[in-house]
Parts: C-alpha cells; sequence; structure tokens
C-alpha cells in the first residue's frame, strides 16, 4: 500500500467547511483516506484546496458528468478516479488507512457491518452519528441503552465516543442531537467464528430483557437450531443425535429439551442479556459448542 492517501466519496453528507478542515488534515497524513460522503457533498471544494495532493476515489450518486464539471479546474484533476454508485451497496471498498464519514443516519447500523467486512488492516474510522446509536455503541453490561448493537460491535472494534454534538450546531437545527466516535479494530480478535457469535447473538437478545432460557425457549427457536445443527453435522462430517434426526416433529421437541437442559446445567437459564458481559457471551457460547450446537 503507497503512502497515497484516497478520499472515497459516498452515501454521507458533508459541510463546506469541514470538507475545508478535512482538506488541511488529509494534506498532512501519509496514509490512505476512506472519506464518505453524501450526494450534494462539495467535491469541488476538496478539489480546490490546492495543498491537497492526493489520488481521490469518489463513490457517490452524482452523475459522473457533474462530478467531472465540479473538478475540471483543479489543477490535480489526473489524479481523480470516479466511482459512481453508493457507498454501502458497493460491492468493495478501495483499501484504507483511515476512514472519515458523517454518516446519514438511517444508515449507520449498515455501515457498521460494512467496517467488519473491510477487513482489519484499517487503522481506524472516525464517524458522526446519531447520539442515541453512538450511546448504544459503547454501552456497558447493565446499561440500559446496552444491546445487540453494543456486543456485536464491541466484539470486533474498540470503541470510543470522541464528543458530542448539539443538534443547535446546525442550521437548521435537526431534531437529535449527534456524537463522533472512533472505531478502531480489535487485535487480535476473540477465537470464535464471527458468524457464530453473530447468530448467538440474535437469539440472546431477541428479547434483552427476558431471561436466557426465556429467549431460547420454543419451537421455532428450537427448530432453528435443529435445521443449522443438521447441516452444520453434514458439513463436518459429524453423527447427528439420533433423537434429533427423528421425525421433525421428535427432533424438534428433543432440541427444545436439549436447549433447556444445557442453560439449566450451565448456571445461564434465568440471566438475563442486557446484563452479559463479552466473557459471559463466550462462555455461553462455549457451553453451546460442547453439546454441538452451532448458531452459524
Amino acid at each position: 500500500m503507497t503512502n497515497v492517501p484516497v478520499v472515497y466519496i459516498g452515501r454521507c453528507h458533508i459541510s463546506r467547511y469541514l470538507a475545508l478542515s478535512l482538506g488541511c488534515i488529509i494534506s498532512s497524513l501519509g496514509c490512505r483516506v476512506l472519506l464518505c460522503m453524501k450526494r450534494g457533498s462539495f467535491i469541488s471544494t476538496f478539489c480546490q484546496c490546492h495543498y491537497i495532493n492526493l489520488r481521490l476515489k469518489c463513490h457517490t450518486s452524482f452523475s459522473t458528468k457533474m462530478i467531472r464539471f465540479q473538478v475540471a479546474k483543479w489543477p490535480n484533476r489526473s489524479k481523480l478516479e470516479i466511482l459512481v454508485g453508493d457507498a454501502v451497496k458497493a460491492s468493495s471498498w478501495p483499501k484504507f488507512d483511515l476512514c472519515v464519514a458523517n454518516l446519514p443516519y438511517q444508515i449507520s447500523s449498515p455501515f457498521i457491518q460494512r467496517l467488519v467486512h473491510a477487513g482489519r488492516s484499517f487503522r481506524a474510522a472516525v464517524v458522526m452519528v446519531q447520539k442515541e446509536f453512538a450511546d448504544r455503541l459503547i454501552a456497558k453490561p447493565g446499561d440500559k441503552v446496552y444491546c445487540r448493537l453494543s456486543a456485536f460491535s464491541q466484539f470486533h472494534f474498540k470503541i470510543e465516543q470522541l464528543m458530542k454534538i448539539s443538534r443547535n450546531s446546525f442550521r437548521p437545527p435537526p431534531r437529535v442531537d449527534s456524537a463522533v466516535v472512533r472505531i478502531e479494530p480489535r487485535h487480535p480478535l476473540p477465537p470464535v467464528m464471527p458468524t457464530e457469535w453473530d447468530g448467538l447473538l440474535r437469539l440472546v437478545f431477541a428479547r434483552k430483557n427476558k431471561t436466557i432460557g426465556a429467549n431460547f425457549a420454543g419451537k421455532s427457536i428450537a427448530a432453528h437450531l435443529r435445521k443449522v445443527y443438521m447441516e452444520a453435522c453434514s458439513a463436518k462430517g459429524l453423527c447427528p443425535n439420533p433423537e434429533t434426526i427423528n421425525c421433525e416433529s421428535t427432533g424438534i421437541s428433543a432440541m427444545e429439551e436439549k436447549l433447556s437442559n444445557i442453560l439449566q446445567d450451565s448456571g445461564f437459564d434465568k440471566k438475563r442479556a442486557r446484563t452479559l458481559d463479552e466473557d459471559d457471551l463466550l462462555r455461553l457460547l462455549l457451553v453451546f459448542k460442547k453439546e454441538n450446537i452451532f448458531f452459524g
């Protein structure tokens, strides 16, 4: 990877003044920067800052012709590569060291997912999101807003809230406050398959104030895990439990009873998701894994 910054302009929004400020910062960085912006962004503002000697990668909903018109007067326009599309829906992102984004708040969760799939080679992402979303990202077990997003994000990243931004800082003011967070990949990750972790969290936090036993009760959960179990046994070359491979109704009942016994024996049946930290969740996953219960 060369020390040439890359600006990736996608489905986010940025003001003229922020563009100028970021231009000053980026010009001093010896790294590749993934800068996510929205259609209507001040692309030309970056291009008019002659002190920015960088290669731009634009990913935006603008027409290619409009972008070229905006950057036509930029002396380094030969270093501009235009990719037309949506940053969240793009099949791949360019490699980068830093990501800077002012997100439309409705795509905050998909954006976090994209960061997960971007790999672990980037240094950090600095993102502005809705204050309530930021609170969930950094929430700890026992907090009112602690949820699946908290456990999922903190499994993959170290997250720090850098600043709070009042709605009154904008004209016209939006209906919500904002916050800027720094998201840094964890190295190393816990030795768990991400799909297994995500599958467990989806069930544990389905109703975070209910007990784990209640969340795993019911035939729909048993049927789902029986299906995953059968597929995993087939893929791993394991011999399924005879009771589980009986006719569907009998197999589901057997799985339902097995889940209940596992949770009772491990002491997790009366615990609640909102109180479980990462170590607790990893232990729960290990308990299930020892009994050949799979989640993804």
